[in-house]
């Protein structure tokens, strides 16, 4: 196996992740720097950064925190670190799109969450 096979696209978590670290002017695009400030390990951002491994739920959380960002914030494909996120739709498929990025045990739990989501939604929506 070559190093490609290794090798992962940014998720919109990883994108928006590296956004932030690009916009803040006190790290200047640096990622340790970035880390140190938001008591984050700049060891597990490399790792998302250089697509060794994808961030889970908790870490996603972990950073939404630090930055003051709710996680679905973090998530959000068209995330700008320069304005507010656009408000979070009430529809379960564009949840679904949010989370589309998500692997392993955390996209099963996501998947689970959404199901739920789905089925409380159409038990109260009469034009479900």
């Amino acid at each position: 196996m070559g190093m490609e096979s290794c090798r992962r696209t940014y998720t919109p978590f990883t994108a928006n992740v590296r956004a932030m670290i690009d916009a803040d002017p006190l790290a200047q695009g640096s990622v340790n720097a970035w880390c140190k400030a938001r008591k984050i390990p700049q060891s597990t951002v490399a790792r998302w950064m250089t697509g060794v491994s994808d961030a889970t739920l908790e870490q996603v959380d972990r950073v939404a925190q630090a930055t003051g960002l709710q996680p679905w914030q973090l998530l959000h494909p068209e995330f700008d670190p320069h304005r507010a996120p656009p408000p979070l739709e009430p529809d379960v498929a564009y949840v679904a799109r949010i989370f589309s990025g998500l692997a392993g045990a955390d996209r099963t739990r996501a998947q689970k969450i959404l199901e739920i989501l789905a089925s409380d939604s159409s038990a109260r929506d009469p034009h479900v």
